[in-house]
């Protein structure tokens, strides 16, 4: 099985729009974290969490694609900077494929929803962006 946040990971790394706008990590890679953001971290940067990953059923097998929600959210030291990395985000699923299917009818994400926060615990305040994405995966594309 190929995961989805592997994907997502790899994908987002060779992507220039978001290496433009994403800090860098001490070990050379933008700042992208699965499900916890490192600490400490350099700001901005997208963590993501898996919200929901219904697999898909007949009577007699599981398919290997499915529709998953995922939530990126999105770290930063300004809300300027916070919508700089939205627009940067949003435009990288315009072309992120993870079914690699041919002749798709539809887009394979979808924008959920998107809502802002503030994380207030340090000085100076965290702004936050959480963006909810349905992707649609399949499993056995790497």
């Amino acid at each position: 099985m190929n995961s989805l946040e592997m994907k997502l990971m790899r994908e987002a790394a060779a992507d220039a729009g978001l290496q433009a706008v994403l800090a860098q990590r001490a070990d050379g890679k933008i700042a992208w974290y699965d499900t916890q953001l490192d600490q400490p971290s350099p700001f901005p940067a997208i963590v993501t969490l898996r919200i929901s990953y219904p697999r898909n059923e007949s009577f007699t097998q599981r398919f290997s694609t499915n529709f998953a929600r995922m939530q990126f959210t999105i770290w930063a030291n300004s809300g300027e900077q916070a919508r700089a990395v939205e627009v940067a985000l949003l435009a990288f699923f315009d072309s992120f494929n993870a079914s690699a299917i041919p002749g798709m009818t539809f887009a394979p994400n979808c924008i959920l929803n998107s809502r802002a926060g503030m994380y207030a615990q340090t000085q100076p305040p965290k702004y936050l962006l959480m963006i909810d994405v349905r992707i649609f995966h399949d499993e056995t594309v790497s």
